[in-house]
């Protein structure tokens, strides 16, 4: 399955796909996740209207294939309370279920897309409840949140999704103990406590001399072609190497 920011920009040929996600998702720093900065929880993340103009509006489409679960037309008294308890706020809103496989080994994972504060929300997706939709498809526009014009974006999963993607549902990785052999996302991790042996080349049969050890944790991260060597600082991980050990 792609999954797609919510709304497109034309994507410059010379750009990096994350520059060109985050033009398409500029965040508004006081609605951000997942706590905004009054302290207050926050499931998801505003975006900031990227219309070029009052005349070309930008469509707020779906992140990818799926299921419309609910559909909701904004409210016509938008700057009236209880909507505008701080300003003028649409309430339109799409939520769209997905399900893919993921992993070597397939395993079914299930995840919500919620899109809130739209002023307008397409007919053909109001009556389309239960319903498949397309990756891109249109689903509205973005509306205003405080008076601000911008609309809310987040994305959702049940614990045991959780589990099942990333190994775990709170708190840091276990380093005591071997990992999953076979993770169905991401990149890989691996832990080298100090006093890891190093050799030159792969070693071979049952006695081989290291050229060294270790002499510190390392934290090595393999992502497609890039693998990166991280050691452990008071001030959090540091890039020390690129290279593969």
């Amino acid at each position: 399955m792609h999954i797609s920011p919510p709304v497109l920009l034309p994507r410059p040929m010379n750009g990096s796909f994350s520059d060109w996600v985050i033009q398409c998702m500029p965040v508004d720093v006081a609605r951000s996740y997942p706590v905004n900065p009054v302290g207050a929880w926050h499931g998801g993340i505003h975006i900031l209207h990227t219309d070029h103009s009052s005349s070309q509006a930008n469509p707020i489409r779906a992140i990818a294939e799926g299921t419309i679960v609910y559909a909701r037309s904004p409210s016509e008294k938008k700057d009236k309370k209880p909507l505008a308890y701080n300003g003028a706020t649409d309430d339109g809103c799409v939520l769209i279920r997905h399900q893919i496989l993921i992993g070597d080994e397939p395993v079914e994972f299930v995840f919500y897309s919620l899109t809130m504060h739209m002023k307008q929300v397409r007919s053909d997706i109001l009556s389309s409840i239960g319903k498949s939709i397309k990756r891109e498809q249109i689903i509205g526009t973005s509306g205003v949140v405080d008076g601000k014009n911008a609309f809310h974006f987040q994305i959702c999963c049940e614990q045991k999704m959780l589990n099942a993607l990333c190994g775990r549902i709170h708190g840091g990785v276990n380093i005591s103990s071997p990992g999953r052999l076979k993770p169905i996302y991401g990149d890989e991790y691996y832990y080298f406590p100090a006093g890891t042996p190093v050799y030159d080349n792969i070693p071979k049969g049952f006695v081989r001399t290291p050229m060294t050890f270790t002499a510190e944790d390392l934290y090595i991260i393999n992502s497609g072609v890039d693998t990166k060597t991280f050691r452990k600082k008071n001030d959090g991980p540091t890039t020390t190497s690129a290279a593969l050990l």
